[in-house]
Formats: C-alpha cells, sequence, structure tokens
C-alpha cells in the first residue's frame, strides 16, 4: 500500500484540508466528503461523495444545502486533490443555484 512517489513530490492531506477549508469560508458551510471504492469498467476507481451543510445544527443535525457525487475517473484528474476540486467545483455550481433560486423565487 505504499506508494513509490515521494511524498515531497505530490500532495498531501494538508493540501486537500486547505482546500476544504478555503471552500468553507467562502461558502459558510461544512463540507463532508465520503470516498467510496469501487469497480468501473473493471477498473478500481473511487466514487466521491461530497455535501455542503449549514454549520450551525438544527434539531441536532447539520441542514444539507447541496451535495454531489462522482467517479474520480470522471474527472480526467491524475490526483485525489485534484478530483476534490473538480468536485468542489461542481458543488459550488449547485450551491450557487441554490442560492439563485431563494432570490428569484424559482
Amino acid at each position: 500500500m505504499a506508494s513509490s512517489r515521494l511524498s515531497s513530490n505530490s500532495y498531501d492531506w494538508r493540501d486537500v484540508a486547505a482546500i476544504l477549508a478555503a471552500f468553507e469560508g467562502m461558502n459558510e458551510c461544512r463540507i463532508m466528503v465520503e470516498l467510496t471504492a469501487v469497480s468501473h469498467h473493471g477498473q478500481p476507481d473511487i466514487l466521491m461523495s461530497l455535501e455542503a451543510r449549514e454549520k450551525v445544527e438544527r434539531d441536532g443535525d447539520l441542514l444539507l444545502l447541496a451535495s454531489v457525487s462522482l467517479r474520480c475517473s470522471d474527472t480526467n484528474r491524475r490526483s485525489l486533490d485534484a478530483a476534490v476540486s473538480q468536485g468542489l467545483y461542481a458543488l459550488d455550481a449547485k450551491l450557487a443555484s441554490g442560492e439563485f433560486e431563494k432570490v428569484s423565487g424559482s
């Protein structure tokens, strides 16, 4: 399970944590990420689900604002941090759409 790449040549968990923290700060929400190992066309893949939730609990739960799911292979990104970033772009679009609907009354 060890990688042959040196950690200095790749992103590590701190980089992903920084991306998530920046997104949470800009959108005033809490991000939840779930990774599930799956098989896609007989090849190993990762199904990534991202949820944006309110920061403050209501009735003991964090209200869901938006969510997206994607297979990492569909993102055409080689690194997990790049796939997370692409997932956050999709999540941001959903959040913006929800805000637009609130304002426009749709």
